[in-house]
């Protein structure tokens, strides 16, 4: 059986794309649901499971906008790289703009990759002005060089609670393209630095406490094990 775990779209178009996970077999699937026709296409489960079900969860949403469930270590999906975003469609548009959304309903948000939202694409937002009113949306983003080092505490909003020393470049040179569809380098250094290399590990399915010695991620996922 298939039960919708979050949305990807809002009510602004004729069709929702909706995240499932088959609670049976655990596999993932994507289903376009036609609100107005009431049916649906997309991938079928892969596993032995093909009885899908919609519940009330896939209209539990603003109409205006959508504020994604952050998932939380140890989360499978957070493990998993992010697929590569081939154009900038309206449909990556209003992804961006709901990870913006969730970005700033947060506390304490930095930065947010789509993969840390459960959306297997290679997104990431990021606004850290005082105002939030500094969006920066980097897709496929990589770091192309970097020189120079830094030690620093980190945290995350999928590992909460947690705060550990991380070793990155000082000054990164990132390529990415932007939402018109351009491609452009980002010469950064400093905390925009840090956090472009944070993110980018997410979509990397790397978490920042995957840098830490061996003996420090076994603490740090005992801690998450006892709950």
């Amino acid at each position: 059986m298939l039960l919708t775990e979050r949305l990807l779209f809002d009510r602004g178009a004729d069709v929702v794309l909706a995240c499932l996970h088959c609670l049976e077999c655990r596999n993932a699937a994507h289903v376009v649901f036609d609100i107005f026709a009431g049916s649906f296409h997309g991938d079928a489960c892969v596993g032995p499971c093909y009885i899908v079900q919609f519940t009330d969860q896939l209209f539990n949403y603003d109409s205006k906008m959508a504020i994604y469930e952050i998932l939380q270590h140890p989360d499978e999906r957070l493990s998993q790289p992010g697929r590569v975003v081939e154009e900038v469609t309206p449909e990556i548009k209003r992804i961006v703009e709901n990870m913006f959304e969730t970005l700033y309903a947060a506390t304490n948000c930095a930065a947010l990759a789509a993969t840390q939202l459960g959306i297997p694409l290679r997104i990431t937002v990021i606004d850290f002005s005082e105002k939030k009113d500094q969006p920066l949306c980097l897709i496929n983003p990589e770091v192309i060089s970097g020189e120079g080092e830094t030690f620093t505490a980190e945290g995350c909003m999928s590992v909460a609670n947690v705060h550990e020393k991380v070793k990155r470049y000082e000054r990164v040179v990132v390529r990415a393209m932007d939402l018109d569809g351009e491609i452009k380098e980002y010469v950064e250094d400093g905390f925009m630095a840090k956090c472009m290399q944070h993110e980018i590990d997410h979509l990397n399915g790397v978490l920042f406490i995957d840098h830490l010695s061996a003996l420090k991620r076994k603490i740090v996922n005992l801690r998450f094990r006892r709950g």
